[in-house]
């Protein structure tokens, strides 16, 4: 992919299955990766193999979060699901572009997954169970980022 490429554009583009022989390069320019400048073919490149849910039309593991303005309470009652894909989208609004398409879509599940447990843990404490789950999942990113 070459040319300008936004910050949103980019963490969509993290989210969709790139097919196997396909290189997408990231920007240059800015700080962390959020530059207007072009791509230029000797940027790294990624080839991910197709994700077979996603072809056959299955819903994939970041697809369908609802919860990004639920409270404790509201998480705690949720599915597995909803929880993780949810995080998901915390997590890539969380990271730059460029560090975002350094970790990948694992990086990105596996970091999903740590916010998941955290929040789960402060929800199960059932303490102040009317904040916002965001709030938290916000606490525990940091609290990742310095431990």
């Amino acid at each position: 992919m070459r040319g300008t490429i936004k910050a949103a554009t980019l963490m969509l583009a993290l989210m969709l299955v790139v097919p196997a022989g396909t290189k997408a390069a990231p920007t240059t320019g800015g700080t962390e990766g959020v530059g207007d400048g072009p791509a230029r073919a000797a940027d790294s490149a990624v080839t991910e193999a197709p994700d077979i849910d996603a072809l056959l039309g299955k819903r994939v593991w970041y697809e369908g979060g609802t919860l990004h303005l639920s409270t404790l309470r509201e998480w705690s009652d949720a599915s597995d699901r909803n929880r993780l894909a949810t995080a998901g989208d915390w997590t890539a609004r969380m990271f730059s572009p460029k560090r975002l398409y350094g970790m990948g879509l694992n990086g990105i599940r596996t970091h999903a997954e740590a916010i998941v447990a955290c929040v789960d843990t402060v929800a199960d404490s059932g303490l102040n169970r009317g904040q916002r789950s965001s709030s938290v999942a916000m606490a525990c990113h940091l609290s990742m980022l310095s431990g």
